[in-house]
């Protein structure tokens, strides 16, 4: 299978993936304000990095499919160093939490009542009345 082997600081790497996986992430990410010119939401000049590893099964038709997690929201510091490297392997760690992934058509309902709701608490608003 194909893992990603992810090292934060030269530390120990952690080895994500599964022989059920469609989708394999490492997202690093940065908040708050993170240039001069920025307009912080936050009201002050904090900031902060995270980095998470995560993925998303797909199996058969009677499993359910999950989101994993390997590494969840781990706080990064200026300096630090994240190594991603991709590998084929046989052995990956174990995933620290999962939850289950909703399917297509359960979303694309929930969307469409979202809407519908919005549309018609806003209509009165929006719409101009008949001539």
């Amino acid at each position: 299978m194909y893992a990603l082997k992810i090292s934060i600081n030269g530390g120990t790497p952690i080895v994500a993936g599964g022989e059920d996986l469609v989708v394999l992430n490492t997202i690093i990410d940065g908040t708050g304000k993170l240039g001069s010119q920025a307009n912080s939401r936050r009201g002050d000049d904090t900031y902060d990095f995270a980095v998470s590893v995560g993925g998303l099964t797909a199996r058969n038709e009677n499993q359910t499919d999950e989101h994993l997690r390997w590494l969840s929201q781990m706080p990064l510091q200026v300096g630090d160093t994240v190594q991603i490297e991709i590998v084929e392997t046989t052995v990956v760690d174990p995933v620290i939490s999962g939850s289950e992934a909703k399917k297509m058509e359960d979303d694309e309902r929930s969307y469409f009542e979202h809407c519908k709701k919005a549309y018609l608490d806003m209509r009165n608003k929006y719409e101009s009345a008949p001539e």
